[in-house]
């Protein structure tokens, strides 16, 4: 059964609640939530200085529904895998571009330079991907595969 979330229960940015990052109101054990709560803390409050209007287009996923989206793999890349863990969230804004996307990406880092992201350009928006190997910049051309280091 899902649990209703009040709007103000927990605010990460202006209009970016609990409901928008864990948008199927998953019971998210311990460790899911911390990285999800830490992973919106640090980064989302730093956006909002910046930008108005973020809209949240992916946050937590079950990995039962990240794979009910592949069609053609069982297995999930290292980002598809950081969204199960609560370690990733993509995200636009009010007059998004990728331009805009570069200067708050490189903002990112500089407000967190120990952490291990990677962030990924969009056409629609930025992905950030925490705790994984390295720091890295990349820009996600469409039709290409894989995401370009930038």
């Amino acid at each position: 059964m899902k649990q209703e979330v009040k709007k103000d229960w927990l605010v990460f940015a202006r209009g970016v609640t609990i409901q928008e990052v864990n948008p199927e109101s998953y019971a998210l054990k311990t460790p899911y939530a911390d990285n999800l709560f830490s992973t919106c803390l640090s980064i989302l409050p730093l956006i909002d200085k910046y930008v108005t209007g973020i809209k949240i287009i992916e946050g937590f996923v079950s990995r039962a529904k990240m794979l009910s989206k592949k069609k053609d793999s069982n297995k999930l890349n290292k980002y598809e895998y950081a969204h199960t863990m609560g370690n990733a969230i993509v995200l636009t804004w009010t007059e998004y571009d990728p331009d805009n996307g570069l200067s708050i990406a490189k903002e990112i880092l500089k407000a967190l330079p120990n952490n291990n992201i990677h962030i990924i350009i969009y056409d629609y928006g930025i992905g950030i991907y925490r705790d994984l190997d390295s720091v890295k910049i990349l820009r996600q051309i469409p039709d290409e595969k894989r995401p370009r280091v930038i």
